[in-house]
C-alpha cells in the first residue's frame, strides 16, 4: 500500500509538471523541502491568479511582468521613464567603460544630490498627507502602507533592523540615524553605502546577467495592487536595488515572487485602516498615488535635476 501511494504521488507530480509545460509555465522547486514556485508568464488578468491561490500558497507564485508596471516602495516607478534616483544613477554609468571606483563616485554624486533635494521631514510629508495626520509625528523612513499588517511602531522597528543589517553587509556599523535609502536627509556614510551596493550589483548583473534562485532572498518580492477594473501593478517590497539596476540597464521585464494581493475595493479592511492609522479616503489616496507611480513629497527640485541630466548627458 505504501509503495502504491508513493507511486501515485510521483505520477501526480509528473502530471502537474506536464500540464504546466503545456500551458507555458515553469515550476521551480525550492532548495530542501520547501514549496514549488509556479512561474506564470504573460499574465494579462490578475483574476487568473484566484485559481492558483485556492490551490497554492500565494508565496508559491512567481510572475514575469513588465517593469513599466512596477512600483517602488514607497514611491516612484521602475519603468522606462522612472525618476527614481537609483535608476537615474545606473543609467548614467551603465554605458560608460568606467572602473568600479569611477562608477561609485558618479553614483554617489547623483544620490547625494537626491538626498539633499528630497528631504520630507515626516512620513506624512513623504506621502503628501495633511500635516494633521498622525504620520506627521514620525520620520519619513517610518512610512507604512495602509495595507500592511504591521503597525507604525512595528514597521519602524523593522526598518531600523533592516537598515542596520544592510549596512553591516557593506562593513559599516551605521544605523538609521545615518539615513535611509529612499529619501534624505542622509549623511555621507549612508550615501557611500548605497553607492557601493549599487556598483556591486551592477557589476554582477553586467557580468553574469540577473540570476534568480530559490532561497528566501532569491527573487524580487512584490505585492500586486489591483483596482476595481482588474488593472494591476506590482510594488516591490524586497529586492529594490535589483529592480533599480534592471530598470537602469533598460531591461523590460523580470521575475518577481508574489507576496500579497492588495485589492482597492478592500480598503475598509486593510489593517492600518482598521486600526485607525488611515481613514478609508486617505488609504485610497495612497493606493492611487502608488498605482500611478507618484514621486515623494518635496521632489520638484529633483525632477528639475533629472531633466537637466537628460538634457546634458
Amino acid at each position: 500500500m505504501i509503495v502504491l501511494v508513493r507511486r501515485l504521488k510521483y505520477l501526480g507530480h509528473r502530471l502537474v509538471r506536464y500540464l504546466a509545460y503545456l500551458a507555458g509555465w515553469k515550476i521551480y522547486k525550492l532548495v530542501g523541502n520547501g514549496p514549488r514556485y509556479i512561474d506564470i508568464k504573460g499574465l494579462v488578468d490578475v483574476r487568473c491568479l484566484n485559481y492558483f491561490l485556492s490551490k497554492n500558497n500565494i508565496k508559491d507564485i512567481i510572475l514575469t511582468a513588465k517593469l513599466d508596471d512596477a512600483r517602488g516602495l514607497p514611491a516612484f516607478t521602475w519603468g522606462s521613464n522612472s525618476r527614481h534616483p537609483y535608476v537615474q544613477a545606473i543609467k548614467s554609468v551603465s554605458a560608460l567603460q568606467n572602473t568600479e571606483l569611477s562608477n561609485e563616485l558618479l553614483i554617489k554624486d547623483i544620490l547625494g544630490n537626491y538626498y539633499a533635494l528630497v528631504t520630507p521631514a515626516t512620513a506624512a510629508a513623504f506621502l503628501l498627507l495633511p500635516s494633521t495626520h498622525i504620520l506627521e509625528n514620525y520620520p519619513s523612513w517610518a512610512v507604512v502602507m495602509p495595507w500592511e499588517c504591521a503597525s507604525i511602531e512595528e514597521w519602524s522597528a523593522a526598518v531600523e533592523k533592516s537598515v542596520a543589517y544592510e549596512n553591516v553587509q557593506c562593513g559599516s556599523d551605521a544605523t538609521i540615524v545615518n539615513g535611509w535609502a529612499w529619501s534624505g536627509p542622509t549623511d555621507a556614510i549612508k550615501c557611500e553605502i548605497e553607492s557601493i551596493r549599487l556598483v556591486r550589483l551592477l557589476s554582477s548583473i553586467q557580468k553574469s546577467g540577473y540570476q534568480r534562485n530559490d532561497y528566501d532572498d532569491g527573487d524580487i518580492i512584490a505585492n500586486i495592487l489591483v483596482d476595481e477594473q482588474g488593472r494591476w501593478v506590482w510594488q516591490t517590497i524586497s529586492g529594490q536595488h535589483r529592480a533599480a539596476v534592471l530598470s537602469g540597464l533598460g531591461i523590460k521585464e523580470c521575475h518577481f515572487r508574489v507576496n500579497s494581493l492588495i485589492r482597492r475595493e478592500d480598503a475598509a479592511f486593510w489593517p492600518n485602516v482598521v486600526n485607525g492609522l488611515y481613514t478609508i479616503n486617505e488609504a485610497l489616496m495612497v493606493f492611487d498615488r502608488v498605482f500611478l507611480g507618484y514621486s515623494p513629497g518635496m521632489s520638484d527640485e529633483w525632477e528639475n535635476y533629472v531633466n537637466s541630466m537628460e538634457a546634458n548627458p
